[in-house]
């Protein structure tokens, strides 16, 4: 800026001076505040492009997972058919063991013969016992397994089962007592449930209990409703 001052003719009587003025841009339009803006969209688009990632990625894990949870879901529907179709391959042919094993039973008058047609007996409904448990695989998958109650005496089934065992305690040299307060209990309930669930606990018990043990059951009744604590060994 050059100021200059004029006499009353309009002359000049100097020369003036000169006045430079230098106006800033405001903070905001600074080119430090420009280089900011472009860190900060550069930031933005970094960090939209980490996001975009992760949930493709996240995405792609789930799709994945899925495909694997369907992948076994169809093997083990594969397994269960196959185990059906085992099963009934081998229920047919043990059925017809027992069913003529059990006349037999009935007419032998030896003592001796007839307890080594028992212990035949036994192994075969092992067998046939394992054999069911295939086919619960499958029920249980599909929602179908259901009791099927039947009167009958529990104290002398669950002895029955229990004595069943008899033969392997021998072999083990292990010893098998079944005690009971009552010598007849009559109710409602699924034999052949019962029968798998005590198999499953006998069976496991010999096989973790070493060689000289003792695998004692107790089924025992409290008439006050409460449960009595039995050892369980």
């Amino acid at each position: 800026m050059h100021l200059r001052a004029l006499n009353d003719d309009g002359g000049a009587s100097w020369k003036g001076i000169s006045l430079r003025i230098r106006i800033l841009p405001p903070f905001w339009a600074t080119g430090w505040a420009y280089l900011a803006y472009v860190l900060l969209l550069v930031g933005l688009l970094l960090l939209l492009r980490r996001v975009v990632l992760q949930r493709a990625h996240r995405r792609f894990a789930l799709v994945q997972e899925r495909k694997e949870a369907q992948q076994l879901h169809e093997l083990d529907m594969l397994k269960i058919k196959l185990f059906t179709n085992f099963r009934h391959e081998f229920r047919t042919p043990v059925s017809l063991i027992l069913a003529p094993l059990d006349e037999v039973i009935k007419h032998e008058k030896d003592h001796t013969f007839r307890h080594k047609l028992y212990l035949i007996r036994r192994n075969a409904k092992r067998l046939l016992n394992l054999v069911n448990q295939l086919m619960d695989f499958r029920r249980m998958e599909m929602h179908e397994l259901k009791l099927d109650l039947t009167a009958g005496d529990i104290i002398d089934f669950v002895r029955e089962v229990v004595y069943s065992f008899t033969d392997l305690a021998e072999r083990k040299q292990m010893q098998l007592q079944f005690q009971t307060n009552t010598d007849l209990l009559y109710t409602q309930f699924d034999h052949d449930k019962i029968e798998r669930i005590l198999f499953n606990l006998l069976s496991n018990a010999f096989k973790f209990t070493p060689a000289g043990g003792a695998v004692r059951v107790f089924a025992n009744v409290s008439s006050s409703g409460e449960e009595e604590k039995q050892p369980c060994r």
